[in-house]
């Protein structure tokens, strides 16, 4: 029980006094104060409240008091500086100018650490100076301040990726393009016609490629579909299998069911790779390396509604990926999420496998846990809502065949030349009259002295005129002209809402072929 009185000077030290009435007031606000409160010089802490030894959850201020400040600190600060040499400049510090405010990381007696901001306030006393501190945990604080910065980074990435989308996306147009127009010319040509397909799928990867960093960047539409979870994943490994030696057992352990989710298929696959990819690199080492895929359905109980308050759905696909390798560090875990942190070697990782993993896993409504063991191996648990058996109607359309056009005329608007010619030649190969313009306001001169026109393609940010501008145009000529607006940015931000118009719909650059010949089927019907 600590002595209820006031410090005063021994020889031997400070020792605590009888109080009068007046001090007796001051002591009990002292004890009740919700704010921690201490007295220390520099060679330990003399005093201190009852909200101080609960802060740092002591039993008893035998726990607490006679230590130095960074007796109550793990032994490195976060800016790698030794806690007790740091701490007593610091203390130095506050008795020069007579008070400092400062950040420190404290440690509990039960070893748990936390940020704190700490005061220290110089008190001239008759029998000499010591200091009043105050600690103010600032856990909250800090995390605000780390996802400000986040967004703060992924706003500026997310401009830079969008740039370079929209001049990649045109060149990955012009390609994909004229890989139509050589592989319709070539049918008779096998094995020119699979290397073209080669470079076709070598195309797609590319597109995906920049899709999945608009997502990362937050900057574009995540397209969702019902599909069965086992039989995607069990296409999914066999196109990963590349990335794992032979030398590395991989073994798959998928539950019977059907399990049907809402999700963005190539996201998904981009999780999975992600994750095999670092299970690998984590027994790169080992001489048994050995990684485990499983999936199985779950049902939510009272422990996982308690750890996951924000959990969406009663049942879940869970994946699980793991591995026998290094696993990763207790201090490192909680920071592997973040964008940029890698504990690979450089040059060896970019920091973005799980981070990407991890937002990808959120715009599903899903939960992502870690589980790992230092040199045991690393789970990586994901949990993606399934959903309920009246949702589960899939698209009742293929899509698979090119629907071929009439002789319906359609005006091509795109101030990319290149792009806007090899475009104007997928669009004749497929049986449609094409009329082209450079900009917004030579498509409009155009439309209006040609009233056949059955369909727009257009741009959104061209020269002179944007395509939401043109269109507006257009409309006030013939209320009815459908519209198709092709964008190299993301689909969901390529319009304003104000801009976006009935009859109309926006489709990605680089235009999948088979998907536009049935586009422009069904919204010229």
């Amino acid at each position: 029980m600590q002595p209820k009185g006031i410090l005063e000077k021994r020889s031997g030290g400070y020792s605590v006094s009888k109080l009068n009435p007046y001090e007796e007031k001051l002591r009990a606000l002292y004890d009740a104060s919700p704010d921690t409160i201490m007295f220390l010089n520099e060679h330990g802490i003399l005093d201190c409240n009852p909200a101080t030894l609960k802060m740092f959850a002591c039993t008893s201020s035998e726990e607490f008091l006679g230590r130095h400040l960074s007796e109550h600190s793990p032994p490195i600060q976060p800016d790698g500086r030794d806690s007790r040499t740091a701490a007593d400049e610091q203390i130095a510090a506050a008795y020069r100018s007579g008070s400092n405010i400062f950040e420190w990381t404290h440690q509990k007696t039960n070893g748990e650490v936390f940020p704190a901001e700490v005061h220290l306030t110089l008190l001239k006393l008759k029998d000499g100076d010591i200091l009043h501190a105050t600690t103010k945990e600032i856990s909250d604080r800090k995390k605000t301040a780390t996802q400000f910065n986040q967004s703060q980074k992924m706003e500026a990435l997310g401009t830079l990726v969008g740039g370079i989308a929209h001049d990649f996306n045109n060149i990955l147009g012009g390609i994909v393009g004229n890989l139509f127009l050589a592989m319709r010319k070539l049918q008779d040509q096998p094995r020119a016609l699979a290397n073209l397909n080669n470079i076709e799928k070598l195309s797609d990867r590319a597109a995906d490629m920049i899709q999945q960093l608009l997502t990362f960047a937050r900057t574009n539409e995540v397209e969702k579909e019902h599909f069965s979870l086992t039989s995607f994943l069990k296409e999914a490994v066999k196109l990963t299998e590349a990335a794992i030696p032979e030398s590395t057992i991989v073994t798959y352990e998928f539950c019977n069911q059907e399990l049907t989710i809402n999700a963005d298929a190539t996201q998904l696959h981009q999780v999975l790779l992600n994750l095999i990819i670092n299970a690998q690199d984590a027994v790169a080492e080992r001489p048994e390396p050995r990684i485990i895929i499983r999936l199985d359905e779950f049902e939510v109980d009272e422990h996982f509604i308690n750890t996951h308050p924000d959990a969406s759905s009663d049942y879940y696909a869970h994946v699980r990926v793991s591995d026998n390798g290094t696993g990763i560090r207790q201090e490192d875990i909680a920071h592997v999420l973040d964008p940029f942190f890698t504990t690979k070697e450089v040059g060896k990782g970019t920091g973005l496998g799980l981070a990407m993993v991890h937002r990808a896993i959120q715009e599903h409504n899903g939960i992502l846990n870690i589980e790992s063991k230092e040199n045991q191996g690393t789970t990586i648990h994901l949990y993606l809502p399934l959903i309920a058996e009246e949702e589960q109607a899939m698209a009742a359309y293929n899509e698979t065949e090119i629907e071929e056009g009439e002789g319906e005329t359609i005006l091509l608007v795109d101030d990319e030349a290149d792009l806007l010619e090899t475009t104007q030649g997928v669009l004749e190969n497929l049986g449609y009259h094409v009329l082209t313009a450079a900009d917004g306001l030579e498509a409009v001169d155009i439309f209006s002295n040609n009233q056949g026109i059955a369909l727009v393609i257009m741009d959104v940010v061209m020269p002179r005129l944007g395509g939401s501008r043109a269109a507006l145009r257009m409309r006030e000529i013939n209320p009815d002209i459908p519209i198709i607006f092709a964008t190299g940015y993301d689909k969901k931000e390529a319009l304003r809402p104000e801009e976006r118009i009935e009859r109309s719909l926006v489709m990605r650059k680089p235009l999948d072929i088979d998907t536009l010949s049935h586009r422009i089927k069904e919204i010229i019907r």
